[in-house]
């Protein structure tokens, strides 16, 4: 996915059609005003390839993502003010007749591709230095520190989910370091399997056991695919090892001959003692703050403490959950199995 850096402003938007609509000095007034200049294309260029079809601004997606988070909206409905809300478009410098439309998963896929560059902290890098231009950060002031827990779409899942997302995840690792292997070695009805989503929900237990069954096996056969490969492609695997330790800490797997023919049976582990909650980010841990826990990472929160005016935030560290809550955890999941 590519840019397109040669676009320019737009000659009838609704900051210029409506600019005594809203209040001057309002909210939408000023980001209109002061934020939205903030932010380029160019600012992303890194994140984008030079090749494929143009994507939908990451300067837009960006301001979105500033408005989404000052309202709390989810992500369907933050696309639905873009398209809807007048103060929105005046806002976001959009013609009030344009129907500004994009699918909502664009914004969670903005938000992974901000983290897959390490930019996350770009569009609060730039709004800090609006704020210290405008004066409303000094240089030497008074801040504090909290954390906060994050739970985002890391909640736990069930098991089944957890094993096929997994399997998915060595799939599409397969693919992309040994696509001459994929595409000769690894069975259609796999790639086909593993092509969309899954959800267990709704599953009987008989067909739960079924398809765990099933994803065990074929992660097993991938793995042997793996260990066929040359010791240098190899070494650039990260999923199979996620997986062993997944199925380690999850399952119990026994195998079953049938005459000439070997089945996996498998059996969840009642209490498991999970260090990976999610393959695709295995540095997500367990929290415990107080008697609440919780899947997911710590958030540092750094603010201005002054007393009087408005405080800001400066900076957010994310930070993994500690290993002694992690310990504390699973003894009391250990105390509640007895």
């Amino acid at each position: 996915m590519s840019l397109d850096l040669t676009g320019g402003e737009e000659m009838f938007s609704a900051d210029k059609m409506m600019k005594d609509y809203l209040i001057p000095g309002s909210p939408m007034e000023i980001f209109s005003r002061e934020l939205y200049p903030l932010f380029k294309d160019s600012d992303f260029k890194e994140m984008y390839s030079a090749k494929g079809r143009n994507g939908i601004s990451p300067a837009f997606l960006a301001m979105v993502t500033l408005l989404q988070f000052r309202e709390d909206l989810s992500d369907v409905e933050a696309q639905a003010a873009c398209q809807m809300r007048i103060d929105w478009k005046i806002a976001l410098r959009k013609p009030l007749e344009e129907r500004v439309e994009f699918d909502p998963s664009t914004l969670c896929y903005f938000r992974k591709r901000l983290k897959e560059n390490e930019a996350m902290s770009l569009i609060l890098d730039k709004t800090i230095q609006l704020a210290k231009e405008k004066g409303f950060i000094k240089k030497r002031t008074n801040q504090r520190i909290d954390a906060t827990h994050i739970v985002a779409h890391v909640n736990r899942i069930s098991t089944t989910d957890l094993l096929f997302r997994t399997v998915k995840c060595v799939v599409e690792e397969m693919e992309k370091r040994s696509p001459v292997c994929y595409a000769s070695e690894v069975p259609e009805d796999i790639k086909e399997r593993y092509e969309n989503d899954f959800s267990s929900f709704g599953l009987s237990k008989e067909k739960r056991a079924d398809r765990q069954a099933e994803i065990v096996e074929d992660g097993l056969y991938l793995k042997k695919l793996g260990e066929g490969l040359p010791a240098e492609e190899r070494a650039d695997y990260v999923q199979i090892a996620i997986m062993d330790t997944i199925f380690e800490e999850n399952i119990v797997i026994r195998k079953k001959d049938v005459g000439d023919k070997e089945f996996i049976e498998v059996a969840e582990i009642e209490t498991p003692k999970q260090s990976i909650f999610n393959p695709r980010d295995p540095e997500v841990k367990l929290g415990i703050k107080g008697k609440k826990s919780w899947v997911g990472s710590k958030c540092h929160v750094v603010e201005t403490a002054e007393t009087e005016g408005t405080n800001i935030i400066t900076d957010m560290i994310n930070q993994r959950a500690i290993e002694k809550a992690i310990r504390v955890l699973i003894k009391q999941e250990e105390n509640k199995a007895r």
